[in-house]
């Protein structure tokens, strides 16, 4: 891992200076307790000989932090106010480091530096330099791991690859028994427990909370393509209640409980399952392929670690899609999707919005001319809906067959800008290419 001399040479001098600030105060010496018994009460603990080692603490003003101590059995070092904001500044600093962000959690940093921070301060020296400190901590400290999210309310019959994510049942042989560390019994258990589970997985490799957080967004995405190619897609009153499980937003099975106030003891509880069970047979998986799936997938394979900004808004494009889709307030549905088509056709904050979407759209989506003034009409039409929402708080009725084709209108469209980007980076350049089509069609 190389960082440049400039930056190491900021990260070196900006930690000591940090440490010269430290506060350093003496811990009150706790004594220990005499007791005399009392009221025959005999069971006193007494802790005052336990309260040694070494805490970190924090300080909070509202959800806000503004300082942090590390105490011993002698002495407490504390950064507070403006001195902890200079710390979390730097903290910031190599964490949004280009060499450094890809591999580690800004936590890990947090703590190592921290930790750097207390030795040297202690010890009234340091061992080497705090960049070398920082580059070896994270080398030691990145490694190769498979991450794995349970995706509730999802059935697959085999596994299913999108980009970088598997999609299945949890390999037979990843935890096995193992005399040293473990007993058949919890084999057993853990056996049980996940065999039928599917999860959403993929191999990143970082530090392990970076490794984490890296994989949620590859897996959530990877399960946000299956939702915009489901059934709702085209069924748009059909309900998606899969998701990776730390994901869900609504709790989906529910009790209930009836008692009968004249009858002692005659008690009844409910249990109801809301969402539709999603079963990928081979049959939705057809569906799956019929809707682009396959299309999507090779999108999410030859992304780069290094994206362009206009990959960063169809990313955007397809997550917010998936949430749309899974609102079950149409009315809101309809403010999202419009959201989504704003994002990736208005040009700038000066551009009139409903001109913006008919012009580019229109001409993004369909060739026909007829096709064209038909999507024109359609989206200002739903545009009444989402203002009348927006603006009043009113749910306007409206055509189901008109939200199934707003809904696939912006499902095409980012299809379409998609095989654009390979061609260009920015949303910017698409739609100037339009306007000079429009220019050299007089």
């Amino acid at each position: 891992m190389n960082i440049p001399d400039r930056k190491k040479d900021y990260l070196d001098k900006e930690i000591f200076e940090i440490i010269s600030l430290v506060e350093i105060s003496e811990v009150p010496t706790i004594n220990k307790v005499e007791f005399v018994p009392f009221d025959k009460d005999e069971n006193i603990l007494d802790l005052s000989d336990k309260f040694v080692g070494a805490s970190i603490s924090y300080e909070m003003l509202g959800t806000e932090i503004i300082s942090i101590k590390h105490s011993n059995d002698k002495h407490c070092r504390e950064l507070k106010n403006d001195i902890f904001k200079r710390y979390e500044k730097l903290v910031d600093t190599i964490h949004k480091s280009s060499e450094i962000n890809p591999f580690v959690s800004r936590k890990f940093i947090f703590d190592i530096s921290f930790d750097y921070l207390i030795k040297s301060h202690t010890e009234k020296r340091s061992e080497g330099n705090f960049s070398d400190y920082i580059i070896d901590k994270i080398e030691a400290e990145i490694k190769e791991y498979k991450i794995y999210f349970s995706v509730e309310h999802l059935e697959i019959f085999k596994p299913i690859k999108i980009g970088k994510v598997e999609i299945s049942k949890l390999e037979p042989n990843l935890f096995v028994e193992d005399k040293s560390r473990q007993n058949l019994e919890t084999v057993k258990s853990f056996n049980e427990k996940f065999r039928r589970k599917i999860f959403a997985s993929c191999i990143i490799k970082a530090e392990k909370d970076k490794a984490i957080e890296l994989a949620l967004k590859e897996c959530s995405l990877s399960i946000d393509i299956i939702k915009i190619c489901s059934d709702t897609i085209h069924d748009p009153k059909t309900k998606i209640s899969f998701d990776i499980d730390s994901r869900l937003s609504e709790s989906f099975t529910a009790e209930t409980i009836v008692s009968n106030i004249n009858k002692q003891n005659d008690l009844n509880i409910i249990n109801h399952r809301i969402p539709n069970y999603h079963q990928l047979t081979e049959d939705y998986l057809r569906r799956l392929s019929l809707r682009n799936l396959g299309f999507f997938n090779n999108f999410l394979t030859h992304l780069g670690d290094e994206k362009t900004e206009l990959q960063n808004l169809l990313i955007n494009a397809i997550r917010r899609l998936a949430k749309a889709l899974t609102t079950t307030n149409l009315n809101q549905r309809i403010v999202e999707l419009f959201t989504i088509m704003e994002s990736l056709l208005v040009p700038n904050s000066h551009a009139n919005i409903l001109e913006s979407l008919t012009k580019y759209c229109s001409k993004i989506v369909y060739i026909e001319r007829e096709e064209r003034l038909n999507l024109i009409k359609l989206i200002k039409k739903m545009y009444e809906v989402r203002s009348a929402y927006v603006h009043h708080a009113v749910e306007t009725d409206f055509e189901i067959d008109d939200l199934r084709n707003i809904q696939t209108t912006v499902h095409t469209l980012i299809g379409k800008l998609i095989e654009r980007s390979y061609k260009f980076t920015q949303k910017s350049e698409i739609l100037k290419e339009i306007d000079d089509a429009i220019l050299d069609a007089y």
